[in-house]
């Protein structure tokens, strides 16, 4: 009967473990990310600014916005799929039209690493390298 109750107790240990919530994780913060070896833009260091709400029906998804550089980029968005990140925030170009900024990332426990960037706007390539830092750098 001892045995019995003590198999009882682990088995019950177990099933609490397996059950017990998972630490919370998210991409909420300012993302310094680093842009090198693009063919027409300037390189450097900017700030992305990711809200994950879970707005976009992913776990991890919401509103990106960038600054530091590119004009007057708007608001655009984000979602982690797997250990995969990837925002797109619009840029208005003077002609009327719209400009695209698109990162992609290696994404896992709440941080983000390297990756590339594009700056889609239907003219010459400009796409780089994208290296994110540390949360709450910039």
């Amino acid at each position: 009967m001892k045995t019995l109750i003590m198999l009882a107790a682990a088995v019950a240990a177990v099933i609490s473990a397996k059950a017990a919530p998972a630490a919370t994780v998210s991409y909420t913060g300012n993302w310094p990310v680093t842009i090198s070896k693009t063919h027409s833009l300037s390189d450097g260091t900017y700030c992305v600014t990711l809200n994950d709400d879970d707005s976009l029906g992913r776990q991890h998804s919401g509103e990106a916005s960038l600054s530091g550089g590119f004009g007057n980029p708007t608001d655009g968005q984000f979602e982690v799929i797997g250990n995969s990140f990837v925002a797109t925030i619009a840029v208005p170009e003077g002609n009327g039209n719209l400009g695209f900024l698109v990162f992609t990332a290696r994404a896992g426990n709440g941080t983000l690493g390297k990756g590339i960037f594009d700056y889609a706007n239907g003219s010459a390539p400009n796409e780089g390298d994208a290296a994110f830092g540390a949360e709450g750098g910039c």
